[in-house]
């Protein structure tokens, strides 16, 4: 019914993981996920982690934030979850004003 996307991500309160119709870097052990700490974001990271698409991959979450200390904190959570699923994450807690799309494009291409 020409449902784009962008309204599904939008007026969907489930949590989503969006890819393209050709996963990019499927042959990548990597994945970067972008957590900000909200019910929402913990609720997707979860299902990720309940389907399955982070097992034996390299898990990467970030959080950009001007202030480190919240920064940290929320990565820190983040991590904890991963952990109590047995999934190995390694925190990007990034320190930045500029806009969080530009931080987390340098550091996927950091990560590969």
């Amino acid at each position: 019914t020409g449902v784009s996307v962008k309204q599904i991500i939008r007026d969907n309160p489930l949590p989503i993981i969006v890819t393209s119709p050709t996963i990019p870097y499927e042959k990548s052990s990597s994945v970067l996920i972008a957590f900000d700490g909200t019910f929402a974001s913990s609720r997707a990271l979860h299902m990720a982690i309940l389907v399955g698409v982070l097992k034996g991959k390299e898990v990467h979450i970030a959080y950009v934030n001007p202030d480190e200390k919240e920064a940290k904190d929320v990565i820190e959570s983040a991590v904890k979850l991963c952990a109590n699923h047995g999934i190995k994450a390694k925190g990007h807690p990034l320190t930045s004003s500029e806009k969080p799309a530009n931080a987390l494009l340098k550091l996927s291409e950091e990560i590969e």
